[in-house]
């Protein structure tokens, strides 16, 4: 089972960069004022989200099962209330968004005892990827790795296959959609505890499919970490 045990060593250092990410931050801050990735106002530098849409959001709280991942948590049900935040990420319009969901994931890490060796975001195809410019859950994950000092890794696990949108495809189809769509490299996963990290579970098509290829190149441990996770009946995004 994985473990997050906390060490002298450990704190000491999360206690430094604790402080040095709250310093660039209010810097940043000052140039940039800091707004909440879900209504937009205005909040402190050091928020993830303004009070009143965080006390609006539902933490996830179901045991679920996701073939070939060791372990799965996510940090809200994936409702109204959070949706914006999503769309705020994915759109790239929002500079806190990223920070804000790493906040939470971080606190889930925290809660829950899990270490990992290394945090491998979800991939995007690369076409997409330049097309778009960004890939959200590789901005989540260098976020979380600075927080956390799990090292992350865009190139460990990539996407290969250039598959439909999954929004588009019912639940079998998503499956069917993701196979071999995904490549692992056994020479940084093999041995290793992952972090697979995504933005948004509705099936579990994709976790499904890239732990696996995890797990095919050696991984010793995948724990599936979440922001928002659909509540029961799947949701096209």
């Amino acid at each position: 089972m994985c473990c997050y045990q906390h060490t002298g060593g450990f704190q000491s250092a999360a206690l430094f960069f604790h402080v040095a990410m709250n310093i660039k931050r209010f810097i940043l801050d000052l140039i940039y004022p800091t707004r909440c990735p879900c209504c937009h106002d205005f909040i402190r530098y050091n928020q993830d989200f303004c009070d009143k849409c965080k006390s609006d959001f539902t933490a996830f709280r179901k045991k679920i099962k996701i073939e070939n991942c060791d372990f799965f948590y996510s940090l809200y049900v994936y409702d109204d209330k959070i949706r914006p935040a999503v769309i705020t990420l994915k759109n790239g319009v929002g500079g806190n968004a990223p920070y804000a969901f790493a906040a939470g994931l971080y606190e889930l890490i925290k809660s829950n005892e899990i270490s990992a060796d290394l945090i491998c975001p979800v991939p995007m195809f690369r076409n997409d990827e330049n097309m778009r410019g960004y890939n959200q859950c590789n901005l989540i994950a260098k976020e979380l790795s600075a927080m956390s000092k799990i090292t992350w890794s865009k190139n460990a696990l990539i996407k290969i296959k250039n598959t439909k949108p999954q929004k588009e495809l019912n639940a079998a189809e998503r499956a069917e959609n993701l196979k071999g769509a995904f490549s692992a490299d056994s020479a940084i996963i093999k041995g290793k505890k992952i972090i697979l990290l995504d933005d948004v579970c509705t099936t579990g098509s994709t976790l499904k499919a890239a732990s696996l290829e995890l797990k095919n190149a050696g991984a010793d441990c995948v724990c599936a970490l979440i922001c928002c996770k659909t509540d029961d009946i799947p949701q096209n995004l």
